[in-house]
């Protein structure tokens, strides 16, 4: 979203800049050619539909899908482990064979003029946490040195073209099966690798997102809790002790912006409102904040599956609580303040005595709600894209944003039997008929002779 246009008007209004004699302000800031990295990687223009890949295969599968409508493919997954040689190592575990199907998938999408952001997932559940030992800054390196195996790969098919490296990273750090398991608990360590990874990895130009379960990011609550051992905050299933109070919220709250450089063009004189040459602009760290509504017992299972509550009223519900009630037509003097409180000082170990705060988050351009195929039992929240429409069309009557997009778990899934039925769901047409991410005649939905179709 923070093209170089975006990142100049950020500028207007606390920056007006001599070029050659003449005061150059609203009506055409000057050239920055080497503004921030970061507008070097953008996602597609417009709604997004993210899904997951856990394979390449013979990509036929992937290619299908983002035909379909989906524009952000996150690759399945990474870890950050410590190397034979004993240093900080970014392992992809898809190979040589893999990153060929990934790169051709790739390179057709761009050929057939298919806008589409390529992410590698950090994590995952049972995955372990960064090993430890090692900063945010060494597990960036060993990143850039896995982009540089991914166009050696190619260089050595084919010296002749222009290698293709992946757009970001996209953190999936979750909890373990095994209760007394280490990572069922983010250590201060690896809350600073995933801000100062991120922060670096914005500042080089990379798109960075989150993915956390509903009760890592949980807007219905202050509770802070860096551990994911706790019982489900509405009262069901209170044996199940795998879910957590807000932990990626610290990860926003204090890792969310990233000051990048604004380099001035020779020629350019800067006034006495901006020191020449150390201009500076703020942007968002996160590119995108998915959140997974389908982690297990999670509160939109509950109110939905345990309450009875109608799914598009609980997501619209849901949604507006980012908003604190903010209309797009209430004037700004009377909007309340986005997001929600977080008691951070509940963990007197967070660094610099990190105090309690407002969260907060783009509805519009950051928030993704994340959705699954379900499952037999009630436990994982599911609701079909018919409902996800309804849920944008409630918002916009209420004067209200409604969010980048939809994220769904995962593209293997999709048009299989959902949520423990014989119904097959066919997840990315039915986003993209009225998210509108690709062409309709690309993202057609036929009947199933052999089953209802959900869309």
């Amino acid at each position: 979203m923070h093209s170089t246009a975006a990142v100049a008007l950020l500028l207007i209004g606390f920056l007006r800049v001599l070029v050659s004699g003449t005061v150059v302000n609203a009506g055409g800031l000057p050239d920055f050619k080497n503004l921030p990295a970061h507008a070097q990687r953008q996602l597609p223009d417009g709604p997004l539909i993210v899904a997951y890949a856990t394979t390449c295969a013979d990509g036929a599968t992937v290619l299908e899908e983002a035909r379909a409508g989906v524009n952000v493919i996150v690759w399945f997954a990474a870890t950050l482990t410590k190397s034979v040689e004993n240093t900080a190592s970014f392992s992809f575990p898809l190979g040589t064979k893999q990153l060929a199907c990934i790169v051709n998938v790739a390179n057709k999408l761009k050929a057939e003029e298919l806008p589409t952001a390529h992410l590698v997932s950090i994590g995952g559940w049972n995955a372990p946490h960064p090993a430890p030992g090692f900063s945010g800054a060494e597990y960036f390196k060993a990143f850039e040195r896995f982009q540089d195996w991914v166009a050696l790969e190619q260089h050595k098919a084919n010296s002749t073209s222009k290698a293709w490296t992946f757009d970001g990273v996209d953190w999936d750090l979750e909890g373990n099966d095994a209760f007394a398991s280490a990572n069922n608990e983010f250590s201060l360590e690896t809350l600073a690798v995933m801000g100062n990874f991120s922060q670096l990895a914005k500042t080089a130009g990379y798109l960075v997102t989150l993915v956390p379960p509903q009760s890592y990011f949980d807007v219905s609550t202050s509770h802070f809790s860096r551990s994911v051992r706790w019982p489900p905050l509405d009262p069901w299933h209170q044996d199940f002790h795998y879910t957590g109070r807000n932990v990626y919220a610290y990860v926003l709250a204090a890792y969310g912006k990233t000051s990048l450089p604004v380099a001035v063009p020779p020629g350019a004189v800067v006034d006495k409102m901006a020191e020449p040459m150390s201009l500076t602009v703020d942007v968002d760290t996160f590119d995108l904040i998915s959140i997974q509504l389908y982690e297990s017992w999670s509160d939109a299972a509950y109110f939905t599956e345990a309450k009875g509550m109608n799914a598009s009223e609980y997501l619209a519900s849901w949604i507006a609580r980012f908003l604190k009630g903010v209309s797009t037509k209430a004037p700004k003097h009377q909007q309340l303040q986005d997001g929600w409180f977080v008691n951070f000082t509940a963990d007197p170990t967070l660094p610099g005595g990190f105090a309690s705060r407002h969260v907060e988050l783009s509805v519009e351009s950051q928030l993704v709600v994340g959705l699954s195929f379900g499952s037999s039992n009630g436990k994982s929240f599911f609701t079909p894209p018919r409902v996800v429409e309804t849920t944008w069309d409630l918002l916009r009557n209420r004067s209200m944003h409604v969010p980048r997009g939809v994220m769904f778990w995962n593209i293997e899934l999709d048009k299989q039997p959902a949520n423990g039925t014989t119904q097959r769901c066919y997840m990315a047409a039915g986003l993209n008929s009225f998210l509108k991410t690709r062409s309709p005649k690309r993202s057609r939905i036929t009947t199933d002779n052999e089953a209802v179709v959900l869309v």
